[in-house]
Parts: structure tokens; C-alpha cells; sequence
């Protein structure tokens, strides 16, 4: 899905005048001397059109064209639901120059596209390391939460720049970014809301809402023709990744500890901010208790 989506971008953006409006027009074909001539006689630098022109220059990396907007007075902030600012654009592509030009003149450096990505987020799923490295340098927030919608994005749910450069597979960029502080998010303290959970209420709720992928018990009946995940049968207490027989993520391999309550409520409840990198999907629906009668079920027969 995601590809499909990149192609009609490019597609779009890279034809020939498909959106009228002349400021547009020279922006996207780097026209510096006619985009000066047309603010000169008074065409507006923030023209409407599919997206800003301040935009489209980013998203080609004109770095002349963009001085020009800039220096007229262009939007920095102004966003187009394809793209989100000209930050995004420049960090799709990994435009390092660009991006420091638009950080300079006052762009956002945590302004947010449709998904509530930022740049560094986009930079870090794309592998772009120099782009990553000149937003971080200003001031981009490496722990920024986004929402990734499909798998190509890092799975269902709350994700962030380390999940989605570790699930990418972009070392140099986790490296750039765990330098710069990003780290897994702590487990939460819920051990008082999983002593009040109800186990046997857990049983059936674990079967509901994992048995779609895992399996949950030994009895045959609740194997699910799925399975796409690892038994979860004597999972509290477990080390980590400790499965021989199943092919974890290399992130779920580095993670080092047991499966104790708190962690695995947090990873139920934000599996790719509790173990960024890992392959596991978070679904919606689940309240505070539900995971919590989940998590006192799981404990209760390894105990």
C-alpha cells in the first residue's frame, strides 16, 4: 500500500503542469528567474494549488527556489494532505540542505502531516541518514508519537522514529537517533490494576483478542488456523525472544529481561513504543482493564 501511494506521488508531482497556477508551476521546475519575475508582479508566494509551492520546491530540493519563496514570504508551515509541510516533502526525499534551509528560517522542526508524523519520523522510515541527522541538529523531537495505519508503516498503532527506522531495517539512523536520546518508553506501573483483574474474565478475553495469531492454551481447540505468532502458552516469567523455534525480530532478539506483568501490559497496550523494531500489530478496542484481566490470566498458569 505504501508503494502504491509513493508512486502516485511521484507521479503527480513530477508531471507537467497536470494543476494550474503559474507560481506552482515554477516552483516545481526549479524556474527561479520566473518565479521571481511573477512575485514581482504580484503573484502570491503562498498560491493555492495542491499543495504549497514552498512545498513542491522542497520535495525537489531546490534550494534556490526555496531562498526565493522564503525570502518573499512563503507559509513554512503550510501543510497539503499529501505530503504535511515542506519538512515532509524535504524528508521524503532526504534533502539535508533543504531541510536546514527551512529549520533556519523558523519551520517547525515537530510540525505534523495527516498521520501526525513529523519529518525526523518520515526521514527515519525512508533510511534518509543525513536528513535525520540535520532535523535532529534542530531541535526535532526523537520520541515524537505518529500513528502508523498499515504494516508498510510500521504496523497498526502508535509508532515513533526508532520503530519506524529499526523496522526498516535503517541502522545508521536507530544509531543516530538512540545517540540523540530515543529509547524504548519504560513498562508502566500497573501492578495495582492487575492485582485487581479478574483471571478467569482474562482466560476468555486472551482468546478473543489473541487467539486470531497465537496460541493460547495446549488444548487443540484454541489453535487458530492463522497462527501467525509465537505460542503464548507460559509466557510470563519467559526470557525474551527465548523461542527456538520461532524467528523473532531482531528487536525482539536484543531485548534483554523477562516477561513480567508490566512489560507485557505495555507491549499489549503499545507493543512498537514498548519494543521498538518489533513485528508485532496493535489493535484498537482494548480498555485498561481488558489488558489487565489479559495479563493476571497469562500470570496465573505460570504460576
Amino acid at each position: 500500500m505504501r508503494l502504491i501511494v509513493l508512486i502516485y506521488t511521484v507521479v503527480v508531482l513530477t508531471s507537467t503542469s497536470v494543476f494550474a497556477g503559474p507560481v506552482f508551476d515554477a516552483a516545481k521546475n526549479g524556474d527561479s528567474a520566473t518565479l521571481a519575475r511573477l512575485l514581482d508582479d504580484g503573484a502570491d508566494v503562498n498560491e493555492p494549488n495542491i499543495m504549497p509551492p514552498l512545498q513542491i520546491a522542497a520535495f525537489h530540493g531546490y534550494v534556490d527556489v526555496l531562498k526565493l519563496l522564503i525570502e518573499r514570504g512563503a507559509d513554512l508551515d503550510a501543510t497539503s494532505t499529501m505530503l504535511g509541510t515542506a519538512l515532509h516533502a524535504a524528508s521524503q526525499k532526504g534533502y539535508a540542505e533543504a531541510i536546514e534551509i527551512l529549520i533556519r528560517a523558523g519551520a517547525d522542526p515537530n510540525s505534523r502531516n495527516k498521520d501526525q508524523f513529523t519529518a525526523l519520523m518520515i526521514a527515519a522510515m525512508h533510511g534518509h541518514a543525513q536528513a535525520a541527522d540535520a532535523l535532529i541538529g534542530g531541535a526535532a523531537d526523537v520520541e515524537a508519537i505518529g500513528f502508523g495505519r498499515t504494516n508498510g508503516t510500521g504496523g497498526y498503532g502508535n509508532v515513533n522514529a526508532l520503530h519506524l527506522a529499526k523496522t526498516s531495517g535503517h541502522a545508521k539512523v536507530v544509531e543516530m537517533l538512540e545517540k540523540a536520546g530515543a529509547a524504548a518508553k519504560p513498562p508502566l506501573e500497573v501492578a495495582a490494576l492487575i492485582a485487581a483483574a479478574d483471571a478467569d474474565l482474562g482466560r476468555e478475553l486472551a482468546m478473543q483478542r489473541c487467539g486470531q495469531c497465537h496460541r493460547i492454551e495446549t488444548k487443540s481447540e484454541v489453535i487458530t488456523a492463522n497462527n501467525q505468532g509465537l505460542s503464548l502458552v507460559g509466557v510470563f516469567g519467559r526470557q525474551i525472544g527465548s523461542r527456538e523455534e520461532f524467528e523473532y525480530s531482531e528487536a525482539m532478539k536484543e531485548t534483554e529481561g523477562v516477561w513480567t506483568e508490566e512489560l507485557l501490559y505495555s507491549f499489549a497496550v503499545d507493543a512498537m513504543l514498548t519494543i521498538p523494531g518489533t513485528r508485532m500489530r496493535w489493535h484498537d478496542g482494548w480498555t485498561d482493564e481488558e489488558v489487565a484481566h489479559i495479563v493476571a490470566y497469562f500470570k496465573s498458569v505460570a504460576e
